[in-house]
């Protein structure tokens, strides 16, 4: 099985479990998103700086980033790059604006036929910087979430207070862990034992 199937074995069972978890878990309050994201602004070169481990990312140890182009007013390319046990990973995607406002999107690295891409969920822009040098990426259903830098690193002071985002969006931050970079943190470790910001009561 080469890697383009395998990344589409593995994504579409995170539909399964991603589609499982929505029937039994508890309503979750809304999220809140920016009022308007300049998609001019939001294009480029992304670090990922601490994420929930989940099946898209299996495969990565380090060095995960994502690069956005706009296509369209609503599509977005996405690159996907992480380093591996063996030679470095890079998975193409699309992003679809589904609002006015840009903050939420539906994304996808599955690819049917190698040309359609199969909708997979919606992820949700929040917390961002009004430099835009962070963001955090969220769903409704809170299984999955990124926090993205356009630095390998930030603060500690901001990853406090990103911490704390997450936590009330209803977010556990132990959840997360961070991402290792050769300019940034030189290991993962979970996001509450780095910021001392811990899981809702």
């Amino acid at each position: 099985m080469n890697l383009q199937k395998k990344l589409s074995a593995l994504l579409l069972s995170g539909i399964l479990l991603l589609s499982g978890s929505l029937a039994v878990a508890k309503p979750k309050p809304p999220l809140q998103t920016p009022a308007k994201v300049e998609m001019s602004r939001f294009m480029g070169l992304w670090y990922e700086i601490a994420y929930t481990p989940n099946p898209f990312e299996k495969q990565c140890i380090g060095n995960t980033t994502d690069e956005y182009s706009q296509l369209s007013p609503k599509l977005i390319k996405v690159i996907n790059r992480c380093d591996t046990k063996g030679k470095p990973f890079k998975a193409e995607g699309r992003s679809k604006i589904l609002d006015e406002t840009g903050a939420i999107q539906r994304t996808t690295f599955l690819k049917l036929f190698s040309w359609i891409y199969f909708p997979l969920g919606d992820f949700w822009v929040t917390a961002l910087d009004k430099d835009y040098q962070y963001f955090i990426v969220a769903q409704p259903s809170r299984r999955y979430g990124w926090i993205m830098g356009r630095t390998p690193s930030l603060s500690m002071e901001t990853m406090q207070h990103l911490a704390q985002k997450l936590k009330e969006q209803g977010y556990d931050p132990c959840k997360f862990v961070t991402t290792p970079h050769t300019k940034g943190l030189e290991k993962s470790q979970s996001l509450c034992t780095l910021t001392g910001v811990t899981a809702p009561n």
